[in-house]
């Protein structure tokens, strides 16, 4: 796999357990358990979960405990899997949005860098990827301090929120909603507008637009590329470099008719 390129991320929830995870499983059982502070039980022996999901207790990443056996450290999760006999290059993390997030806490940016940094430590080319659900650029690197790292400490040094995110309002649904055709049962993730539907023809005279944008442009930010030179007659443009040679090829027609 390497030898093709490929990277292998493990893929890691840091937002919530199973209701089945030991962690869980003791918490819940024994008030007094060293994991109870992991989650966010209630009063009344109810507890926090992911979208109500009584199955995905949701973890409560503001416990010390809980970040020492999960994000942080050698002995970590995170960086356990980074070493042999798995190995795995890095982590695609669950839900990342919500993770560390319950009311007025929020330990999320805290959280992530914590992630990165212990992966980076243990080995220098690991990557981090988020799945976010809503506008990820308030999560990768918003802290404002120009440095490109999402740290907030403005040196520079990569220890911020992450590589990049797989999200899904930005791209993946409004992406889906536009292949999808209207007439399809499948679902269609509740897109808040209508997503346009661009015909095969007219996207194809769009793209064949922009190609054509693209070496005008290509021309003008590199003026010592060779030219096309039109014939005496001005009837069709000669391809043929400052060196000679080349088939002539014949001028598009603009929108008035003219060549161009």
């Amino acid at each position: 796999m390497h030898e093709r390129g490929w990277r292998l991320l493990g893929d890691l929830t840091t937002n919530h357990t199973g209701d089945t995870h030991e962690w869980f499983v003791s918490a819940r059982t024994a008030p007094g358990s060293p994991t109870r502070g992991s989650y966010h039980f209630r009063p009344d022996g109810g507890y926090e979960t992911w979208m109500g999901h009584l199955t995905l207790p949701k973890l409560n990443l503001a416990d010390p405990s809980l970040r020492s056996a999960m994000v942080e450290g050698h002995k970590s999760v995170v960086a356990r899997w980074l070493r042999p006999p798995f190995s795995v290059d890095g982590w695609r993390i669950d839900v990342v949005n919500m993770t560390g997030r319950l009311g007025a806490l929020d330990v999320n940016h805290d959280t992530a860098r914590a992630v990165r940094r212990t992966a980076v430590a243990e080995r220098a080319d690991a990557l981090v990827i988020g799945e976010h659900h809503h506008d990820a650029s308030l999560d990768g690197d918003g802290d404002g301090d120009g440095d490109g790292d999402g740290d907030g400490d403005g040196d520079g040094d990569g220890d911020g929120d992450g590589d990049g995110t797989m999200n899904y309002s930005g791209f993946s649904w409004p992406v889906w909603s536009w292949l999808r055709s209207p007439d399809s049962p499948a679902r269609a993730f509740g897109r808040p507008v209508a997503m346009p539907r661009c015909p095969g023809g007219a996207l194809a005279a769009r793209v064949a637009g922009s190609l054509r944008l693209a070496r005008r442009q290509r021309v003008l930010e590199h003026p010592g590329l060779p030219r096309q030179r039109p014939d005496p007659h001005g009837h069709r443009l000669r391809g043929r470099a400052a060196g000679g040679g080349g088939a002539p090829v014949h001028a598009a027609r603009g929108p008035d008719g003219r060549r161009r």
